[in-house]
């Protein structure tokens, strides 16, 4: 990276990776300032994940505002994009904003959910649960998720405690329906 910007300092792709590999060697200062250079610099277009890097190092650094600031521009750039969603919440929570955070971890369950990532989804469900223990919608993705991973016996108790408190979502109630008849 060191001789690409040396024959050619305004290479983007390389100066974007220069803060990313800043970053990942865990130089968390020289990373946010490069990122911070680079999305001042108004030949370059800011991307979602250039502003998810810099709100990356601002996390490492203990900066929750800062870094909640720049993942949830990449929210805006990209509303379903699940990471920056749970970056986002993960830096609200941090800074003490947990109603802002427990909606972005909704956002984020939802979207993890719907691209089958669960073992992202099984890390921010506990994060939304610890937020709202009560929250049905988390609950019940939860229980879906475990469905779909095969844990059935722990999904039939969290069916079927959701059915009894007459959840409104079909997908709980038909998801019951085939666990019950396995059984």
């Amino acid at each position: 990276i060191g001789e690409v910007l040396r024959l050619e300092p305004g290479h983007a792709g390389a100066r974007v990776e220069k803060a990313n590999v800043l970053y990942l060697a865990d130089r968390l200062l020289e990373a946010r300032d490069e990122a911070a250079r680079l999305l001042a610099d108004t030949s370059l277009a800011p991307t979602p994940l250039l502003l998810n890097l810099l709100g990356n190092a601002e996390y490492g650094l203990g900066n929750w505002q800062t870094s909640a600031d720049a993942y949830l521009r990449a929210v805006a750039m990209q509303p379903e994009a699940a990471p920056f969603l749970r970056n986002a919440g993960r830096a609200l929570e941090s800074g003490g904003r947990g109603a802002e955070a427990l909606e972005l971890y909704l956002r984020a369950a939802r979207a993890f959910f719907r691209e089958e990532a669960y073992g992202e989804l099984s890390l921010v469900l506990p994060r939304l649960l610890a937020l709202d223990p009560s929250n049905a919608e988390a609950r019940g993705l939860e229980a879906k998720m475990l469905y779909h991973e095969g844990r059935t016996d722990e999904a039939l108790e969290r069916l079927t405690a959701l059915a009894a408190e007459g959840s409104g979502d079909s997908a709980v109630h038909y998801l019951l329906g085939l666990a019950l008849a396995e059984r």
